[in-house]
């Protein structure tokens, strides 16, 4: 297991504790798991470079967190469980809105894993193997067959297209958290 943390030049303190707390709950499960941090102002390269080195390593799967999430203890080893080529969180937006990260396709289902359009990579998991059958650079911004697309909707339209699934775990989303910014005057 690589756990790949793209940042700038900070981790929140917050996020840094619960990677650690879910390394300690990998390891007393006996999964084997490293810790990459690449750093670039441009997350998509962070990204790329972070499965660049997971590659590198004898990792089965990715497991991005993003530099300002928060998560339970067991979070890596639940999404693991699953058992899926691409298996994640939606979680909360960072402007307040309330809105979320990602799109699920509509279903009845409140709990469970249901199978979503597109996550963010702020909490994705993902098979090694997705990224050897899948053209680099994974993640890519811009505009793409006429509209905007963010490194994460990119990476999720290119797998789709080759036929994974991107799963949501409802229950486990229910627990992530996302750090925002608040001035306060």
């Amino acid at each position: 297991m690589a756990i790949v943390v793209p940042s700038g030049d900070m981790i929140h303190a917050d996020t840094a504790w619960c990677i650690w707390q879910n390394s300690m709950h990998l390891f007393s499960h006996s999964h084997k798991n490293n810790i990459i941090n690449p750093q670039s102002s441009l997350v998509q390269k962070g990204r790329w470079m972070g499965v660049k080195q997971a590659l590198e390593t004898d990792a089965t799967h990715v497991m991005f967190v993003d530099s300002d999430m928060t998560m339970p203890p067991n979070t890596i080893t639940d999404l693991l469980e699953h058992n899926r080529d691409i298996v994640g969180c939606y979680y909360k937006k960072r402007d307040g809105s309330g809105d979320t990260v990602g799109e699920l396709i509509p279903a009845l289902k409140k709990t469970g894993l249901v199978e979503a359009l597109h996550l963010g990579t702020g909490m994705l998991m993902i098979n090694i193997n997705v990224f050897k059958k899948m053209a680099e650079p994974w993640f890519n911004v811009g505009l793409h067959e006429g509209k905007w697309l963010s490194e994460d909707q990119y990476f999720c339209e290119v797998a789709t297209l080759l036929e994974y699934k991107i799963m949501c775990d409802l229950d486990l989303s229910k627990e992530i958290g996302h750090i925002g910014r608040t001035v306060f005057k």
